[in-house]
């Protein structure tokens, strides 16, 4: 699978990932996470909800997106080397 720039990609949990950016590391596409399936997330925030294809989404804010994806599925984070710190990625 080829990723471009604001490419959006859903993993199978119903987390919606968005790219960021050309620049990734082997294997990895650096990404944002931007909505989770009512089945494995919901915001207190009421702004957040989302009517998707599939049912609910909520938007995530600030960096609770990032942490939701540390916590629940780190699959989806990798070692960036220059930041030496783990980022979300597909």
């Amino acid at each position: 699978m080829k990723l471009r720039d604001r490419d959006a990609v859903e993993s199978p949990e119903g987390l919606v990932f968005r790219v960021y950016g050309y620049d990734h590391p082997p294997g990895a596409y650096i990404c944002d996470v931007e909505y989770a399936h009512e089945s494995i997330y919901r915001s207190p925030e009421a702004r957040a909800l989302r009517e998707g294809r599939r049912g609910r989404y909520y938007k995530f804010y600030e960096d609770e997106g990032l942490r939701f994806v540390e916590r629940r599925f780190p699959q989806y984070t990798v070692l960036h080397e220059a930041l030496q710190r783990r980022v979300v990625a597909v």
